[in-house]
């Protein structure tokens, strides 16, 4: 699957292609005119100061064009490809819509992208790490090269040393994860399906937790869990596909301290209880 920068990257070429389908064209004369001319500047004459207005764009000659068929059949091969089998899903449904998917299959096809989705959402990999598996003493005998005591033995030091080996743990993907929700922020806003918005609301209101949950997010150098939080993360960016303010989010992911900042998640905050709302969050 793509990573969250790339998402973007695909989102914007889909776009361009659409473009392309739709107004590619070959340019055989350009455009030919001038901007209108509104006086000299307060210099006068003399100082070779023109003062011009850029919407006053006169046209001379128009431009002589003829559609770029070649160009537009290229990309409607790629938009249809990108339909098909793209690992974006929002891109999938622009490139849908642009070469006429009718809506009913559009419709159905984001119901079973929602499925695919939802396996990204708990995706897992697997991750080797070098970990403390156990500790010995070592003991080392040495002799000093110089003293002033002839009587002097040897020195014995001791000193506890760590084992390691390395092993595999089934870890968070948290980049497959993250790109996967701002995957369905983007098809949300660009369809407004009702499917799409429950499963958002599902996952923001900690109903898909126990799919977030699986598998740990990092391990210490002992082999114990970490939570990093990427699971409120999660959440959050689908609040904000939601339409969400940061702070309703932060106030629906920490209901304690929003409750002693005096915030209701869907309200508005004073000036003083932002501060206090910023203090918390430290």
């Amino acid at each position: 699957m793509v990573n969250a920068q790339g998402l973007e990257a695909i989102l914007s070429h889909v776009r361009n292609l659409s473009h392309d389908m739709h107004h590619a064209k070959i340019v055989i004369r350009n455009e030919v005119g001038h901007l209108g001319f509104v006086g000299w500047s307060e210099g006068g004459r003399g100082s070779g100061v023109n003062k011009y207005i850029d919407e006053s764009w006169n046209t001379d000659e128009p431009e002589i064009s003829e559609p770029d068929t070649q160009r537009r059949e290229d990309a409607l091969q790629e938009l249809q490809e990108v339909y098909s089998s793209c690992e974006c899903y929002s891109a999938r449904y622009i490139a849908g819509k642009s070469i006429g998917v009718p809506y009913g299959e559009l419709e159905g096809r984001i119901n079973s992208w929602l499925g695919e989705l939802r396996n990204h959402l708990d995706s897992t990999k697997i991750v080797e790490k070098k970990v403390i598996v156990g500790e010995h003493v070592e003991v080392k005998h040495y002799k000093p090269e110089k003293s002033d005591d002839r009587r002097a033995g040897e020195h014995r030091v001791e000193s506890e040393q760590y084992d390691y080996e390395l092993r595999e743990f089934e870890l968070v993907d948290q980049e497959k994860r993250l790109t996967a929700i701002q995957d369905l922020g983007t098809l949300f806003r660009l369809c407004r399906n009702p499917g799409v918005k429950i499963m958002l609301d599902f996952i923001y209101n900690g109903n898909f937790n126990s799919h977030l949950d699986y598998g740990d997010e990092d391990v210490d150098i002992s082999g114990n869990d970490i939570n990093l939080g990427f699971s409120s993360r999660i959440r959050g960016e689908a609040g904000k596909a939601l339409g969400y303010s940061l702070l309703r989010i932060w106030a629906h992911e920490h209901p304690l301290k929003a409750t002693i900042a005096g915030i209701a998640s869907t309200g508005a905050a004073s000036g003083l209880v932002y501060m206090a709302y910023q203090f918390l969050a430290r």
